[in-house]
């Protein structure tokens, strides 16, 4: 995957998870996701990292998005990030082997163990 890849997926990711944020936000303007820093503008944050060419603060925040809201993601975009993740070697906090170190046995948007 080349840059101009790794930067339109990214972009397409922080765009579809910000319109399901706000989606969401419509249905359920009280839901607790809202009130972590950095959901509803989600999509402006990892624009300005991006144009900084700083891709792995951009796609640590769009799993950010995808993983502290509750949104439901598209499964095959979040093994997209996943991957991405691992090839840019970012400390991915959402996979589900760390989550299990941590006790956690279920959350949003998190790949089946390979």
């Amino acid at each position: 995957m080349n840059i101009n890849e790794m930067r339109a997926l990214i972009r397409q990711c922080s765009a579809d998870a910000q319109l399901l944020i706000h989606d969401l936000h419509d249905r359920e303007p009280g839901n607790e996701t809202f009130s972590q820093v950095g959901l509803l503008d989600g999509d402006q944050i990892v624009k300005e990292y991006l144009d900084h060419n700083e891709f792995g603060i951009a796609l640590d925040h769009v799993l950010y998005m995808v993983h502290e809201s509750d949104i439901c993601f598209d499964p095959q975009s979040v093994l997209a990030l996943h991957a991405l993740a691992e090839k840019l070697k970012i400390d991915n906090h959402y996979t589900a082997a760390n989550l299990a170190s941590l006790g956690v046995t279920s959350a949003f948007n998190v790949p089946n163990p390979r």
